[in-house]
Order: C-alpha cells, then structure tokens, then sequence
C-alpha cells in the first residue's frame, strides 16, 4: 500500500477517535485539553498537545482516553527530518486518597502511535514509511478542583516506545522514544 493510503488510515482512525471522545463525553464523565512535553531518549524534547476523556468505572477509578499531537525536527548531513507523531492512549486511573486541596492520582496504560515522517535533503524530499507502533506508559498526577467541575491538572509520565522500521531510510542509532513527558491542562467534568 502507498504512502497515501497510509495517512488517510491514519486520518480516518484519529476521527473515529475524536467522533469517540465527543460521543463519551455526550453521556457525562470529564473531558480535559492539555499542554504535553516529551523527552525522547534519541530525540530532542518537543512540545504538543492533547485532549483527554476520563470515564468513571467506580468511585476512585476511570478510564481515560487521550489523544495527543507532536512534531520532531532535527537537522543532520545537510538535511532536516520532521516526525509526526499521534500518540492514541488508554489508560487506567486509581484516584488516591483525598491530601487537603489537590487530589492525587496514579495509572499506567498503552497506546498506539501513528508516526509520518519526512526527509527534505540535498538530493530533494523523501517520505519514508514508518511503521506504527504499540508503547506503554506509567503516570502520577495531581487534580486541583478550581470551582464545581473545572479542575487543572498536572502530571509526570514515562513512556516506553521504540520505532522497530524505517522502510527506505537508513538511521542512526536505536529509535526509542522512550522518556519522561508532563501534561497540565483544564479538565471539566459534569
């Protein structure tokens, strides 16, 4: 399959996410947008963004679903590689008992990872193809209710990911992405 037929899987899998998220959110439970970092092991760190979905499964734990976007640049032989990654995560969240004005969590999870990479060089622009991967992750956080159902929310990730296949580009190094990442956001829930 090509190139093409790649990113518009991609493309129709992060709308079946998103028409997910909207359709939860619908029937209550708490949607949240965010501010993430990431530090790669083989990668600078990068800036993205997100949003979350946290389904109540009982009284102190639920499931969130998270979607996130980030871009990578790094320039090396005369060339600049950009990679695109949408991390689509799962994970299980264990509220843990109540510390004053803050409400402190922990979890761990999976999610998928579509990556798109690009190679501009001296020779012109090439779009290898990066297989999609599976990774895990563990969090800890803490939910500061600021009035009824606005909460922010800040936490402390690490993530392990590594990128088994580059079809037609030659790389250096191991590919992980492994590392430590942050999320703060807003999340309101109802």
């Amino acid at each position: 399959m090509g190139k093409g037929y790649d990113m518009m899987w991609k493309k129709w899998l992060t709308l079946a996410v998103a028409i997910g998220f909207v359709t939860q959110a619908a029937l209550g439970a708490g949607l949240g947008v965010f501010g993430s970092y990431w530090d790669p092991k083989d990668a600078d760190s990068e800036i993205g963004f997100g949003a979350r979905l946290s389904i109540p499964l009982g009284p102190d734990v639920s499931l969130d679903l998270r979607g996130r976007y980030f871009e990578f640049e790094e320039s090396s032989n005369g060339g600049k590689a950009t990679l695109e990654v949408i991390p689509i995560e799962a994970a299980l969240i264990f509220q843990l008992a109540y510390q004053g004005p803050v409400y402190p969590y922990v979890g761990g999870g999976g999610g998928y990872y579509l990556f798109d990479l690009e190679w501009e060089g001296p020779e012109g622009r090439v779009n290898p193809n990066v297989d999609d991967e599976f990774g895990w992750f563990v969090l800890g956080g803490l939910q500061l209710p600021l009035a009824d159902n606005i909460s922010l929310f800040g936490e402390a990730k690490y993530m392990w990911l590594k990128i088994e296949r580059i079809a037609g580009f030659e790389t250096t190094g191991d590919n992980r992405l492994d590392g430590f990442g942050a999320n703060v956001g807003l999340l309101l829930e109802w």
